[in-house]
């Protein structure tokens, strides 16, 4: 999805593509009573900023993309 969204040069679809990936790793993480703790939380949030920085989209320092829907 998230190389999809970067071709079409749209900033809302990358960003669409990380709130399904949080919303599915929320499930997860539901589903194996809270496994996803402080280090695991700040990987998962770097790989996915990480993944869209690769696609030519800039993260502002300081912006977590994730924390709109993180439960985790």
């Amino acid at each position: 999805n998230l190389i999809s969204a970067s071709e079409q040069k749209k900033a809302n679809s990358v960003y669409s593509s990380v709130r399904k990936v949080v919303l599915s790793i929320n499930k997860l993480n539901d589903k194996h009573h809270s496994f996803i703790e402080t280090l695991e939380r700040e990987e998962l949030v770097e790989y996915i900023h990480q993944s869209v920085r690769l696609t030519g989209f800039k993260i502002d320092n300081g912006l977590d993309l994730t924390e709109e829907w993180r439960e985790w």
